[in-house]
């Protein structure tokens, strides 16, 4: 599946496989397939909308392939996890009190 993020930093799109699609639907893909094909368009493209604007820490691969004699960057997920943000709180406050 391919997915466009976003950063402070800017967008980039990625892809992600079945597993962490599955983790960023809430759904794995032969249950959106039925959902589009038994449930309806509307059902379907609610869960789309439910997955817009998540947050994730993720790990990416990124390499440069080319193609027609064109470089082009393929980024791809390996890990990714909800922010848990009372972990990264505490991270925070570690690193601002080392200084």
């Amino acid at each position: 599946m391919s997915v466009q993020v976003a950063d402070a930093w800017g967008t980039q799109w990625i892809t992600l496989f079945n597993e962490q699609g599955t983790e960023l639907m809430g759904k794995s893909a032969g249950e959106l397939f039925d959902l589009k094909h038994m449930t309806g368009e509307a059902a379907w493209e609610a869960a789309f909308k439910a997955a817009n604007f998540q947050e994730f820490i993720m790990t990416l691969r990124c390499k440069v392939e080319t193609y027609n004699e064109e470089p082009r960057l393929k980024v791809s997920v390996q890990r990714m996890a909800p922010v848990d943000y009372v972990a990264e709180s505490r991270e925070l406050i570690n690193a601002i009190a080392a200084c």
